[in-house]
């Protein structure tokens, strides 16, 4: 999983009823490229850890790692290969038994994937804003929840977990990979004929073995009969 912040504009607060200025916080898994979007008032280390548990729940799961840049929320002291982790992350990442992997500083090709899906998101709110301008924070996070809804709704995400072993798995739509009922039928026929395809190649085996055995017990025979005429005589 990568993890980024990024400023995308300013939101009416209710409380104080002035525009405040918000940060997207974004989760995006590595391979599925599902991601969680969070808009904050805060970037600060607080915010962060929150954050980051909402989205445990929300995937309904931990991933093994997460690739986060240098931010001040989460890292003391950046470091290629020893960063210093301030102590709340630290903790945070201590209790769901997850490894956090830095970026390399100024370098946000180490994390493509969410760095992504923040152009996205900062459309999305663009768009979301430019429908209703008193937009809230509560609102915009049920917004951005929504399109999870949807496709869940239409089954293009299943929500369900599942156990792997550490195999990478990425999802895939080609032709070849994709499966429709007719495919289906077809892929089962082909097995069907493979297996009884090899039922008869055993069978056959077994036949040929059976042949050899009755030819070896008749010679067993013959050279015994001929074994006790050789005794007799001499």
């Amino acid at each position: 999983m990568q993890v980024d912040y990024v400023k995308v504009g300013l939101l009416f607060d209710p409380v104080t009823e002035k525009r405040r200025t918000v940060y997207s916080f974004i989760g995006t898994l590595s391979y599925s490229r599902h991601k969680y979007v969070e808009i904050v008032y805060s970037q600060d280390q607080k915010s962060f850890v929150e954050s980051h548990v909402r989205m445990f729940k929300f995937f309904g799961g931990v991933p093994k790692t997460i690739v986060i840049d240098n931010l001040k929320s989460g890292v003391i002291k950046p470091d290629l290969y020893n960063p210093q982790l301030n102590r709340s992350y630290s903790d945070m990442a201590g209790h769901y038994n997850c490894f956090i992997d830095t970026a390399r500083v100024a370098t946000p090709k180490d994390k493509p994937k969410v760095e992504r899906d923040v152009q996205t998101v900062r459309e999305e709110f663009k768009v979301m804003l430019a429908l209703n301008e008193n937009l809230t924070i509560t609102e915009a996070n049920k917004k951005f929840r929504s399109t999870v809804q949807i496709a869940k709704h239409f089954n293009l995400i299943g929500g369900k977990l599942i156990a792997g072993d550490s195999t990478k798995l990425r999802a895939q739509n080609s032709k070849k990979n994709n499966f429709n009922k007719k495919e289906i039928k077809r892929h089962l026929a082909y097995i069907e004929n493979k297996l009884e395809e090899y039922n008869n190649q055993l069978q056959e085996a077994d036949n040929e073995q059976s042949n050899i055995f009755i030819r070896f017990s008749r010679f067993l025979k013959v050279n015994k009969k001929q074994t006790i005429r050789m005794a007799y005589t001499m």
